[in-house]
């Protein structure tokens, strides 16, 4: 049996975890048999690249790496700090985290990789006084995240355009 340890993400990791999360998107259009093409992936790994090199020095930016014992990335995570009004369920919290980039290699799926960086990213918010989070699950990671306790509640979103 594979054994796995859990990281936390350094800016080092940075363009792995850009790859990972266009990765993640390409296997989740090519399910519904559309193409990203290379060009917006490209730009996905740069765009997301940037980010986690601007926001991880500011802790607003957080990533999880699952290792297998020859110390090769197979699996990551991510969390983004964001601030948000409080509200009656949490009116002395302004800070939530956005997890995102989910994402585990092809070969290792099955093995709960996906619930261990989870598990890891709530002990982060909890160690950290983040009290609300979210995320957008895929079709695939909804089952995931509803046995971690995620709950599928109202949620809207506009395209600015």
């Amino acid at each position: 049996m594979q054994k796995y340890h859990i990281r936390k993400a350094e800016i080092k990791d940075a363009e792995l975890l850009s790859l990972h999360h266009a990765l993640m998107f390409k296997e989740m259009w090519e399910k519904e048999n559309k193409s990203i093409g290379d060009e917006i992936f490209k730009k996905m790994v740069a765009t997301l690249k940037n980010k986690i090199i601007t926001e991880m020095p500011k802790s607003l930016c957080h990533g999880w790496i699952a290792e297998g014992l020859n110390e090769n990335p197979i699996s990551s995570g991510q969390l983004s700090i964001y601030s948000f009004a409080p509200t009656p369920e949490i009116p002395d919290s302004t800070i939530g985290g956005y997890i995102h980039s989910i994402y585990t290699d092809k070969n290792h799926r099955g093995n709960k990789l996906s619930t261990l960086i989870m598990n890891e990213i709530c002990d982060f918010c909890k160690k950290n006084e983040i009290k609300k989070t979210l995320l957008v699950a895929s079709k695939a990671g909804k089952p995931i995240y509803e046995a971690i306790g995620f709950t599928d509640k109202l949620f809207m979103i506009m395209d600015i355009k």
